[in-house]
């Protein structure tokens, strides 16, 4: 039952205890579902229903704080078993069994196939070729041409010049 149901019944019940105190007191049996009762097993019934629910309503409180102190608590420990994780990690390393003693689960060491790698290659390859992107052995075998030194004056040196280096 939810908090606005509980309260809902508390109050319809408490409804009834004085409807019966202000409408039946003078009655001596009613019979109601095919049952005769006296109005004060009436208002023994509903008491008890009321009691019931009262008794209830404190139990969820009780839950309610017991719940909150759990979650204060976990607060608390996360940070530490976090720490203790790593800590065992970094001493016997991220796939050892001492993780799994412990509770935790080891990361796992996925290996590529085959095709997966042949993929990559691929791709690396053409990237690599698409961006002109050389390796150091590559371009150390690049040279540039031998630059002979001209005799001459300074125009025909800038007459060789690509155009965006003249301006």
């Amino acid at each position: 039952m939810s908090q606005p149901n509980f309260l809902l019944l508390e109050t319809r019940i408490r409804k009834i205890l004085l409807g019966i105190d202000k409408y039946l007191a003078g009655v001596s049996s009613l019979t109601l579902a095919g049952k005769a009762y006296a109005p004060a097993d009436l208002k023994k019934l509903f008491q008890a229903v009321l009691d019931a629910l009262t008794a209830a309503q404190a139990l969820r409180d009780q839950l309610h704080q017991a719940v909150l102190a759990v979650r204060q608590l976990r607060a608390t420990m996360n940070p530490v078993v976090r720490a203790l994780r790593a800590q065992l990690a970094g001493t016997y390393g991220e796939t050892s069994e001492a993780l799994v003693d412990f509770g935790f689960t080891p990361k796992k060491t996925g290996t590529p196939d085959t095709e997966t790698k042949a993929k990559a290659l691929v791709k690396r390859t053409a990237t690599r070729k698409a961006r002109h992107i050389l390796g150091r052995r590559q371009r150390a075998e690049i040279t540039a041409p031998a630059v002979t030194p001209e005799t001459g004056n300074a125009s025909s040196t800038a007459a060789k010049l690509p155009q965006n280096a003249t301006s």
